[in-house]
């Protein structure tokens, strides 16, 4: 189990360019930028059961490798940060494995299988940054598509996980970002904008 601490901000598309070459991700970068396709399959019962729960489950396919990871309740945001607990487990084919989600209550609740609902389509740019000694941070730059059905959304986000350090030294890049780039807090996940799009509920601006 890991407990994930990340900032989500929305970014148009055009300001894209002026993101990757931003001087405060240039100096800061130990790492990349890599360039990783992903495409990520949703599940839930039919009548939602995993959400109505607080939970998301989900199949992440990454060069050849199949990663179930399962999401946990107690979301907290504020402002674009992000906090769950998760558990990963690395698969041997396209098949969510319901012995391997080490929540009782995630069983019981999979007593009805799960079925895929929604896919998140994109392409991640990812840095390894240092802005300080005492802080690494992962950033992403996601650029792609929700589909459900024959809905769609565009995905044009900006993630900063910590991996070391204070989660204030999100904040604090995020600001050095924002003070040329136009980047607004995204509070809702992938996934949440997922399930809403199959309610028809509206994307956010920067979806647009």
């Amino acid at each position: 189990m890991a407990t994930e601490t990340e900032l989500k901000l929305s970014i148009a598309a055009t300001d894209i360019p002026a993101f990757k070459a931003h001087p405060a991700i240039v100096e800061a970068t130990i790492k990349g930028p890599e360039e990783l396709p992903l495409l990520n399959t949703y599940f839930d019962t039919p009548d939602f059961t995993l959400r109505q729960h607080g939970y998301g489950l989900r199949i992440r396919e990454q060069q050849g490798r199949f990663i179930q990871t399962l999401k946990a309740k107690g979301e907290e945001t504020y402002a674009g940060l992000h906090q769950r607990q998760e558990w990963e487990t690395e698969l041997d084919g396209f098949a969510i494995d319901v012995t391997a989600i080490p929540l009782d209550e995630v069983q019981k609740l999979l007593k009805t299988p799960a079925s895929p609902i929604f896919t998140t389509d994109f392409t991640r740019t990812r840095w390894l940054l240092e802005p300080n000694p005492e802080t690494e941070i992962e950033l992403a730059l996601d650029v792609g598509m929700i589909k459900a059905g024959d809905k769609r959304c565009k995905i044009q986000e900006v993630e900063l996980e910590l991996v070391s350090g204070e989660k204030q030294q999100l904040f604090a890049f995020a600001a050095k970002l924002q003070q040329d780039i136009t980047l607004i807090s995204e509070d809702r996940s992938k996934a949440s904008r997922g399930y809403d799009l199959l309610s028809g509920s509206q994307p956010s601006a920067m979806d647009n």
